[in-house]
């Protein structure tokens, strides 16, 4: 890799922006399919209620207790699961994210992400002043449909309504969920 940064000149100012590359890789059918398969698998644990469970932890771990702000944050949160655009994002470093953007990395889901990405991502950008790298152009993006939104969401609740429970908070954060959910359909 000898070219580690992007030189761009824009009106006679230079802009440093992160190394973006392709993979230059040839995949045979055989490791397509093992590829294909592992892709599966991982969809599967995304929607799965132990995901779901680190994945509300993690998102509202710090919001959850506070009174101020629960249904904007659970509006947030519901617009990112039911309408934004899900892209898979990994750094080997960071972990996973459905939407990075909006509610950061997490958890890396197989360790196969790590070690193959060239079979799961057409390129990578590499930062240049820490040399994080993420993988961003997930070749499985539309393995997420309307069914996987649903039953995140679904299994995301469930755990919303556990913990409020846990903290003798049901009642407010089933209506703050209800408040989410029905401010985004009228949105």
């Amino acid at each position: 890799m000898s070219n580690i940064i992007n030189l761009v000149r824009n009106d006679s100012k230079i802009i440093i922006e992160p190394y973006q590359n392709r993979y230059d890789v040839d995949i045979s059918s055989e490791k397509r399919l093992l590829a294909d398969r592992s892709a599966l698998e991982i969809l599967r644990y995304l929607s799965s209620e132990e995901y779901s469970k680190k994945f509300v932890s993690h998102v509202f771990q710090y919001k959850i207790r506070k009174l101020s702000g629960l249904v904007s944050s659970f509006r947030t949160f519901f617009r990112c699961v039911l309408h934004d655009p899900i892209k898979l994002c990994c750094s080997p470093q960071y972990g996973t994210a459905l939407w990075a953007e909006t509610l950061g990395f997490f958890e890396t889901p197989n360790k196969v992400l790590v070690d193959t990405p060239e079979y799961f991502f057409e390129d990578y950008v590499l930062e240049t002043t820490t040399f994080v790298r993420f993988h961003t152009d997930y070749y499985y993006n539309h393995l997420f449909n309307a069914n996987f939104r649903i039953m995140l969401a679904r299994n995301c609740i469930k755990e919303l309504l556990i913990v409020g429970q846990e903290h003798n908070q049901i009642h407010l954060v089933s209506n703050a969920i209800t408040c989410a959910i029905q401010l985004q359909c009228f949105q």
